[in-house]
């Protein structure tokens, strides 16, 4: 019977041998796969922390962008503001030349009709004043179209 206890007792620390072996190589297995799992922590937070300053950088290239089309956009409308009271001022200016040509001309039309009262007389009378009248029309109607344009009328 001893024999038998010490053969069972024999394979029984064998078998714990073995054992401890096989709890050895999974905690080594384990341990290298925490050692793995870490690295990979390690470049994603790294990935993550220089994902990041590029996100910053970038961030502040297009603040910096941003202000600077602001500033071109303030400036291009004081440039057209200034344009347009300049196109008002020198439209104004054109109007009252316009105005003054215009009632100069209405008066040469209307002493030109009283010339040619006869329908029968010189040709090249009626010539002149409808000339006249069409050159009037149109300034007179140009004048206005750029009134109604700069929202005058």
């Amino acid at each position: 019977m001893t024999h038998i206890l010490s053969i069972i007792s024999k394979e029984r620390c064998e078998n714990m041998v073995d054992y401890i072996k096989r709890l050895k190589v999974y905690i080594r297995w384990f341990q290298d796969l925490e050692i793995n799992y870490s690295l990979e922590q390690e470049k994603l937070k790294n990935s993550l922390e220089m994902t990041q300053q590029k996100s910053i950088e970038i961030e502040l290239l297009l603040k910096i962008k941003e202000d600077e089309l602001n500033s071109i956009i303030v400036e291009m409308r004081r440039n057209c503001s200034s344009l347009q009271e300049k196109f008002i001022k020198e439209e104004a200016e054109k109007s009252v030349v316009v105005a003054a040509n215009d009632s100069s001309s209405i008066n040469y039309i209307k002493e030109a009709r009283l010339r040619c009262s006869d329908p029968y007389e010189a040709p090249s009378c009626h010539e002149d004043t409808s000339h006249l009248l069409e050159g009037w029309i149109i300034k007179h109607f140009t004048s206005l179209w750029l009134n109604v344009g700069l929202g005058r009328v």
